[in-house]
């Protein structure tokens, strides 16, 4: 059953996976404001903090903005699962080159940040996990998104034999853990790997068993409306009563998290809707190939704690922040369209030869076994 389904790539769901990628952007440039005494730069004026509860809406809409790093996270998580389900082959050749990718982007971002700062001026401790950045998760997303793709093939050999039950159990218990307990819970915490495991369960469950439900436009534009105005209307609730009864010690960001259940909700509504776009353009496929180039740059440890911080601290001081969420957008819209177009670059050129080199070897070793 599970070779019954369509797998061509669409581009509403590419489409989608550039959203995310924005969204994310969004979320790490107010995040670039909230350093509270960890500059890299030695400049803290700036810092806000925008967990804190407030009655400017301007100041809501910044902590909001937070929420888009969490939401397009579980997009790209679950437009990746949506490519990925049914497959049972593993892609050795492309997660060598993208764990060559991440090694290659983190030196030169090294590199450029000691001629810019200065090495001496750099934490060493960054320095050493650039070398090895995939082992501690510099980008935390490339890290489980490798090791994701070293069991999908086992995970998806196992749901095809074990059927419609036992998958439809698992997906359950899981879910419950990362996005129940987990997400009520603090105490009890949730794995990333485990919360990645249950939105591919999920997703796969409906898109082999049940895709009748999926094929229903109004029950998932219903579903994306609703888990959009339950999770914004829980953040409203908890900055107000944050304002109102300090020691409530209400956060506002206490529901950004990537195990949440309510933007769990928004994006498997929002893939759903953008699958069933009749959307076939090359320009958006491709930009949607270099997403993740897209977010290794402009989240290089490197790029975020020291050219971030120093941009956001030539804006204060060239303009205060009296128009602070105008420079926040217009920051995210010109990192993004910069790391575009970095990302673009990067893939004709170090990438390409990657490609080139990694195929070679590839072919040797066949040739040899043969």
């Amino acid at each position: 059953m599970f070779s019954s389904v369509k797998k061509e790539r669409q581009s509403g769901i590419e489409l989608l996976k550039i959203i995310a990628i924005f969204l994310i952007v969004v979320s790490h440039v107010s995040q670039s404001l909230f350093v509270d005494g960890m500059s890299t730069i030695g400049v803290n004026d700036y810092y806000i903090d925008l967990s804190l509860p407030t009655l400017s809406l301007l100041r809501f809409l910044l902590s909001l903005s937070r929420y888009g790093g969490t939401l397009g996270n579980t997009l790209f998580i679950g437009c990746t699962c949506w490519f990925l389900w049914g497959q049972k082959k593993w892609k050795f050749k492309k997660l060598i080159q993208m764990y060559l990718n991440t090694y290659i982007i983190s030196m030169i971002f090294l590199l450029i940040t000691s001629l810019a700062f200065g090495y001496s001026n750099l934490d060493k401790t960054m320095v050493f996990h650039s070398f090895l950045p995939v082992f501690f998760k510099n980008n935390w997303y490339i890290t489980f998104y490798l090791m994701f793709c070293l069991i999908y093939p086992l995970i998806n050999l196992i749901l095809e034999k074990i059927g419609r039950i036992p998958h439809l159990v698992i997906a359950i218990a899981l879910f419950t853990y990362s996005f129940i307990f987990a997400f009520s819970f603090d105490q009890i915490g949730s794995d990333k790997l485990v919360t990645w495991i249950a939105i591919y369960l999920v997703i796969s469950y409906f898109r082999v068993y049940r895709p009748n439900l999926l094929e229903n436009k109004k029950l998932s534009i219903l579903m994306l409306i609703s888990s959009f105005v339950v999770g914004i209307g829980l953040v409203v609730m908890h900055n107000i009563i944050g304002y109102y009864k300090p020691e409530s010690n209400y956060d506002v960001l206490r529901f950004n998290l990537n195990h949440n259940p309510f933007t769990f909700i928004f994006a498997f509504s929002a893939i759903n809707i953008f699958s069933k776009f009749k959307l076939s353009n090359k320009f958006i496929n491709y930009i949607s190939s270099l997403t993740l180039f897209v977010y290794l740059t402009h989240e290089n440890v490197f790029f975020r704690q020291y050219f971030r911080l120093w941009i956001w601290e030539k804006i204060y001081v060239a303009f205060g922040f009296s128009q602070i969420f105008v420079w926040m957008v217009l920051y995210s819209i010109v990192l993004f369209v910069a790391s575009v177009l970095v990302s673009f670059v990067y893939d004709k050129t170090i990438n390409k030869l990657l490609s080139f080199i990694i195929e070679k070897i590839s072919s040797k070793f066949s040739k040899k076994n043969a």
